[in-house]
């Protein structure tokens, strides 16, 4: 499931990307990059907290607390790293991650349904 997800998170991180490519100028498209890999990271950390934790319910409640926390400080530290210094456009950089971090949550909405849905336990072992 894991597995899954990440291709289909780096598919909605590279088509946003690219969408988006042609309309930045090289700062934006640096801001937009690293906005789009912290995002994906960050996601699939948390996704992997989520599977891991769901077959016990305090766990779980945990780590999805876990990883709106963590997804909280991806954007602190972002917001950090461009107040610190011109290496990367506050907007392009800071749109971008929150874009992304959304796409990405709702992209988990609906894999982590359709695996619900399907009873699907074929990559985790649990039966």
């Amino acid at each position: 499931m894991i597995r899954s997800y990440a291709l289909q998170g780096l598919v909605v991180v590279l088509g946003g990307t690219i969408l988006l490519w042609p309309w930045l100028d090289a700062g934006g498209r640096r801001g937009v990059a690293v906005a789009g890999a912290t995002a994906y990271g960050v996601q699939l950390l948390a996704v992997w907290l989520l599977v891991r934790f769901r077959d016990e319910v305090r766990p779980f409640i945990l780590a999805w607390a876990g990883g709106m926390v963590l997804r909280l400080a991806a954007l602190a530290g972002l917001v950090a790293l461009v107040m610190a210094g011109e290496v990367l456009p506050p907007a392009a950089t800071l749109l971008g991650l929150v874009g992304f971090l959304f796409a990405l949550l709702v992209a988990e909405f609906f894999h982590l349904g359709a695996h619900a849905r399907s009873g699907s336990t074929k990559e985790t072992g649990r039966e």
